[in-house]
């Protein structure tokens, strides 16, 4: 049950940190000029597309990697 909720832990804090990973670029993007978004496509498209679709995707990776460690028994490498 431990390996279980670290990977759920890892999950959820990767799709998260993510999310506001894409979010702070977009807000980065629009506040040097680097993209003109007159209407808030490109904020609705990170906000609800690119951020979740990465966050699932690296959060899956994450909660692998901690549920192999997890597993991996003390004193082996």
């Amino acid at each position: 049950m431990r390996t279980f909720g670290l990977a759920v832990l890892a999950f959820l804090l990767t799709l998260v940190a993510t999310w506001v990973v894409v979010m702070g670029v977009y807000v980065l993007a629009t506040s040097l000029g680097w993209v003109f978004d007159r209407d808030g496509g490109i904020a609705m498209g990170a906000a609800f597309v690119i951020g979740p679709g990465l966050g699932v995707m690296l959060g899956v990776v994450a909660a692998v990697v901690m549920a192999v460690r997890a597993r991996r028994k003390p004193g082996r490498s």
